[in-house]
């Protein structure tokens, strides 16, 4: 007679330490450290049975999956915030103004379009991602800030 699967549910033929050969690769990549008990144990035989949680960064709203974060922040974080850890690279983004600011409404003084990426409104990120490219986007802010207000007096 043979064996099955020790994962509940799950009928297919035992293939190493009580396990299909489904179970037993994702618990030797996933649960290095724990024994086959406690896998069983632990509800959590594949990718899907995972809760799915936000990113850890405030405004973002997309899932997080590598150490918590989306694959957006995630990929920004490996490229250059290596040094940081992930909690000071999140508080980091967490508390930049740019970030902070209502993302309903652009931040430009006077601008009222919606809020499209990092506090601006698409026309002005556009802006900011072609012509401004060297700058930052504290430096942008201010520059663009400036020319509403004297486009304000001008009128």
């Amino acid at each position: 007679m043979v064996k099955q699967c020790l994962v509940p549910n799950c009928e297919k033929n035992m293939y190493a330490k009580h396990l299909c050969r489904n179970h037993y690769t994702y618990f030797r990549k996933h649960f290095p450290m724990k024994t086959v008990e406690e896998f069983v144990n632990g509800g959590i035989y594949s990718r899907k049975d995972i809760k799915k949680e936000k990113c850890l960064i405030d405004r973002c709203r997309n899932e997080g999956r590598l150490k918590g974060l989306c694959r957006k922040h995630y990929h920004t974080y490996y490229s250059s915030h290596q040094s940081k850890s992930i909690e000071q690279y999140v508080s980091y983004v967490n508390n930049r103004p740019d970030y902070q600011k209502n993302p309903d409404e652009c931040i430009i003084y006077g601008c009222t379009d919606k809020g499209y990426c990092k506090g601006l409104c698409n026309k002005h990120y556009t802006s900011f991602k072609s012509t401004y490219i060297n700058e930052s986007l504290e430096n942008f802010i201010k520059i663009k800030n400036r020319q509403m207000k004297k486009k304000e007096l001008n009128l």
